[in-house]
Parts: C-alpha cells; sequence; structure tokens
C-alpha cells in the first residue's frame, strides 16, 4: 500500500524533481554528483532536495 502511495506521489512531481529523488534514493548517488550534474552548488540541491521531500510527504498524506 505505501509503494503505491509513493508511486502516486512521485508521478505528480515535475521532471526535475522526479530525475533527483531518483537519482538519489534509488540510483544511490551521492549529493555532490547530482549537484554537479544539475549545476547547482551542493547546498541548493540540499535545500531542492528537502523541498521535494516535502512536497512527497503532503501527496502522501492526502491519500
Amino acid at each position: 500500500m505505501m509503494i503505491e502511495a509513493l508511486r502516486n506521489a512521485m508521478s505528480k512531481l515535475n521532471k526535475d524533481e522526479r530525475e533527483i529523488i531518483e537519482r538519489l534514493y534509488f540510483n544511490d548517488e551521492t549529493l555532490r554528483a547530482v549537484a554537479k550534474t544539475q549545476n547547482i552548488s551542493h547546498p541548493a540541491l540540499i535545500k531542492r532536495r528537502d523541498k521535494i521531500l516535502e512536497k512527497l510527504k503532503k501527496f502522501i498524506e492526502e491519500i
């Protein structure tokens, strides 16, 4: 049930947000590696990741 909720929530993210989460949590890439390929700083990626995770949490709580 939670896997389905996560899939549903992930589908509501935009392409860039989904790519960041997939690379960090499913592909096990480091924050620095993802930040480099996204052409943003490490701290900026951390802020972005945190905002995306909050979005996912909201989407899951709505279910």
